[in-house]
Formats: C-alpha cells, structure tokens, sequence
C-alpha cells in the first residue's frame, strides 16, 4: 500500500467535494439543507468544517487502501462494496431525519465518487 498515493487520493476526493458543494450542486445542497448562505459567511465560511472534512477524507483514504489491499476480490468490486456500504448505511439516518430524496442523492453521489476515486488510485498507485 503507498502511503503517498492514498494521502493523495485523499486530497482530490477533497477537491471532489470543492467542485461537487461549491459549483455543481451548492445551490441545491443549501436549499435542502435548509441554510443560508449568510450562515456560511457567518462561520468564517465554513473553514473549520473544511478542514474537518479534509482530515476525514486523508483517513478515509487511507482505510480504503488498506481494505483494499487485504483484499482477494477485483479491486474495483471490492471498491464498489465499499461505496455501497456507505452509501447505504448513511440512508438510514436520512429516513428517520425525514431528509429529501435531493439531499440524499447530492451527500451519497459524492460518497460513491470519492470511494471510486480512491479505488482507482488504490488500482494505478498501491
């Protein structure tokens, strides 16, 4: 497993998140969660989150690398498994939190894409 690579992967999934939150879908993202803008200017714009988030994201690189070097199954199978596992396990919380189907797929799509992202790089550099 190269350390570098997943810290890397890590580091894109991020600014995955950047253009999935900030461009593509901001305005729907903020809408179904039901904030404003101003409160995002309010936080200091988030910084504090971005940073937690970019932390998780190097972590959750990094077990996906080792999972997927431990791994017998195709890579990209397993790398699937694991985007579902997590996709599917965060549903639960959004049925009883009565979120939107919108929001759901908006936070879930951009789980699956960085597992995916990881996973590929897991394949080329690990």
């Amino acid at each position: 497993m190269s350390i570098i690579a997943a810290i890397i992967a890590g580091v894109l999934a991020f600014m995955v998140g950047a253009l999935w939150y900030g461009f593509l879908f901001k305005n729907a993202w903020i809408k179904e969660v039901g904030i404003t803008e101003q409160q995002i200017n309010d936080s200091n714009n988030g910084m504090k989150e971005m940073i937690y988030s970019f932390v998780i994201e190097i972590l959750v690189s990094l077990l996906v690398f080792f999972i997927l070097s431990h791994t017998t199954l195709n890579i990209f199978c397993a790398g699937s498994v694991l985007g579902l596992i997590v996709v599917l396990s965060a549903c639960k919380n959004y049925f009883f939190e009565m979120k939107s189907f919108k929001l759901i797929a908006i936070n879930e799509s951009y789980k699956f894409v960085c597992i995916m992202i990881m996973t590929l790089a897991a394949y080329y550099f690990g």
